[in-house]
């Protein structure tokens, strides 16, 4: 979601840690975080560049505290993508590095398996929950549930340019 709605909400400058992305073009779109030990989902506020890609200095992006309900079922379909898909979209923290490390654990080479067990049935079930009212990103109330907004930086613990290289 892109804008300045909810108005006034805080930046959080610190006591994140990206735990996995759910989505990703060139760079982060979205995925869920945790923020003072609480699982929180993260989404694209705002792209800033120029025209010019090489002055690109980065992203902003809304944190949403998630219901029990919206955490168990973020929960459950992220796992099934673990399992079926991969690891490679979760984030560990390399402490001989000090370091965020994207992961590069199992990923099946099999699309079709992928696809048949993953990627098939959540557009089932996603189909059948905006019937009924929709996934538990779809029932993220930004009013009411949006505890602030952060940087990229503050994200990935580096800065935009560095991160590119």
């Amino acid at each position: 979601m892109i804008g300045k709605w909810p108005p006034n909400s805080p930046q959080i400058k610190e006591g994140i840690r990206i735990l996995w992305e759910s989505g990703r073009y060139d760079g982060l779109l979205s995925g869920v975080l945790e923020y003072q030990g609480q699982k929180c989902y993260f989404d694209l506020k705002r792209d800033y560049m120029s025209r010019r890609l090489s002055k690109m200095v980065g992203r902003t992006y809304w944190v949403y505290k998630l219901t029990e309900e919206q955490w168990k079922e973020i929960e459950y379909w992220h796992e099934e993508f673990r399992f079926h898909v991969g690891t490679h979209c979760d984030y560990t923290w390399n402490e001989e590095k000090k370091d965020l490390e994207r992961g590069f654990g199992k990923f099946s080479n099999d699309m079709n398996y992928c696809k048949e067990m993953y990627y098939d049935r959540y557009s089932l079930f996603a189909k059948e929950a905006r019937a009924t009212g929709g996934t538990a990103h779809d029932k993220i109330v930004r009013k009411t549930q949006t505890i602030g907004w952060i940087t990229w930086d503050v994200l990935v613990g580096r800065p935009w340019k560095e991160w590119k290289k």
